[in-house]
């Protein structure tokens, strides 16, 4: 390690993020100068104290470094005068406080003309303490992401006098002190005219009453390639909804590949051009049907909706997450509207305990109850799911990911959320139980012809389910964990 020069010791240390390579310039004198450099490429801020106190020291401290900030994203609530001025909270920052962050801010945005990433919370809030920050972003040429949260007449401002090219762009609602996204208070609605970013190839929009209709999306970022819709349910969410059912809303969007969102927000919404990804973001629950469901919209419902979506937008890929008990009718109608399904990959909702993984996994895949048995008047809903006569049927399906949130801890069981009752003979051990569904895919895949390769993707905690899973007590988080494949191959002769 002593005989690498700064070049080499610079291109190392280039690979870490800023919060790694801060760490790393402690450890030893060789690495402190390169590493401290690169520690200020890329800053979050979470808070307004930690923006105050950046701003102040760069600009005061270390103006020598001002060149190497490449990404700056301001993450944090801030409160706009009117809401101040109608009861101030204890330690809370005043509204001149505020304004004199915001001028800090917009002096950093002064000095740092090659800036590539920018996302700036409450974008609309601090726009209006300091107006320079308008000018200053839309003169910044060589950003690659922008990202805005609360979206008004400031933010619009800023959009229309944009210089630079970005690739990705983020345009959603304001977040509150819970962490879940709200409404903007602006009313305020942004008019497509004179908005055109074809460099745009990540896009989303997540903002519920903010944002233009779909066609003039499709004409803002004509060239988007990965449009992300969000997971909120919003009544009057205008982005993709036709006039009235039962019109179908056609969009032209000739680039689109990937697109998220709810089956509520894609149910009248298709694109003139084959779309190859489509990811619900809404879980599909077996609940019953007086109980409210993820966003506050009736399970049965949400079914309804996922599957008049996705014979819609006719997906080669498609990511889900649905319950283990979700009945056979519906999962032959719903993936058999599919014809051009090719990739699936499912997050079992109701699989999470290890002890009863196993058992779990095998009434998803193949039922034990007869189907007569059932009933009729409700039968996808009280029909135990066969996943494995539904995908027999789809010949043209190849590939299976299946998505377990398997905790390590040991948990009781849940009536509400688990399919399988403890065996006598229940694995002692994650690892004894990952065993014992490794050695029972492969027995499974085979039943399913056209299938050519199988994965499990293993994680304690899912960020699909962090919000969803009212009746288990687990943690929440992103983490991911130990990740086994199995890769199942048929040589074909």
């Amino acid at each position: 390690m002593e005989t690498l020069n700064q070049d080499s010791l610079a291109l190392i240390v280039a690979n870490l993020n800023s919060k790694d390579a801060r760490n790393l310039s402690y450890t030893a004198r060789m690495f402190h100068a390169v590493a401290k450099e690169h520690a200020l490429k890329d800053v979050t801020l979470h808070s307004f104290p930690n923006v105050v106190k950046f701003c102040n020291y760069i600009l005061h401290d270390a103006p020598d470094r001002l060149p190497s900030l490449h990404a700056l994203r301001v993450r944090c609530i801030v409160e706009s005068a009117e809401r101040l001025a109608q009861g101030h909270r204890y330690g809370e920052p005043s509204a001149d406080e505020y304004k004199s962050g915001a001028t800090l801010l917009a002096d950093v945005l002064h000095e740092v003309p090659d800036l590539r990433v920018f996302v700036l919370d409450q974008a609309e809030i601090w726009m209006t303490y300091e107006r320079r920050i308008v000018t200053l972003v839309s003169s910044l040429c060589a950003l690659q992401e922008i990202g805005f949260t609360d979206i008004g007449p400031q933010v619009a401002d800023t959009l229309r006098g944009l210089k630079s090219t970005p690739r990705r762009m983020a345009l959603e609602d304001p977040i509150d002190n819970f962490g879940i996204p709200s409404p903007s208070a602006w009313q305020f609605r942004l008019e497509p005219t004179n908005l055109s970013f074809p460099s745009v190839h990540v896009l989303s929009v997540r903002a519920q009453q903010v944002l233009p209709g779909a066609l003039d999306l499709a004409r803002v970022f004509p060239n988007a390639r990965v449009v992300n819709f969000g997971d909120r349910y919003v009544s009057n969410f205008r982005v993709l909804f036709g006039p009235q059912p039962p019109h179908i809303r056609t969009v032209d969007w000739p680039s689109l590949e990937h697109v998220y969102g709810t089956g509520h927000a894609l149910r009248w919404w298709t694109n003139a051009h084959p779309i190859h990804c489509l990811e619900l973001l809404s879980p599909l629950r077996k609940v019953d049907n007086n109980e409210s469901g993820v966003q506050k919209l009736n399970p049965s419902a949400e079914r309804e909706d996922a599957r008049t979506a996705v014979k819609h937008v006719q997906p080669v890929a498609l990511v889900v997450t649905m319950s283990a008990r979700l009945g056979e009718k519906y999962m032959r109608e719903f993936f058999s509207s599919m014809t051009r399904l090719r990739y699936v990959s499912v997050e079992v909702w109701d699989v999470y305990r290890y002890q009863t993984w196993l058992p779990d996994l095998r009434k998803w895949w193949v039922s034990d109850i007869p189907t007569h048995r059932a009933n009729k008047a409700d039968s996808d809903c009280t029909e135990q799911s066969t996943v494995q006569k539904t995908l027999a049927r789809h010949s043209e399906l190849v590939c299976l990911k299946v998505r377990c949130s398997v905790t390590q801890r040991d948990l009781t069981r849940s009536d509400v959320e688990q399919t399988g009752t403890d065996p006598e003979d229940a694995p002692t051990s994650p690892a004894q139980a990952l065993e014992n569904v490794l050695a029972s895919l492969p027995q499974w895949a085979v039943k399913v012809p056209s299938l050519r390769y199988l994965s499990l993707d293993l994680r304690e905690t899912s960020p699909a389910l962090k919000a969803c899973r009212w009746n288990v007590s687990i943690r929440v988080g992103t983490r991911r964990y130990e990740v086994s494949e199995l890769l199942v191959v048929r040589h074909i002769y």
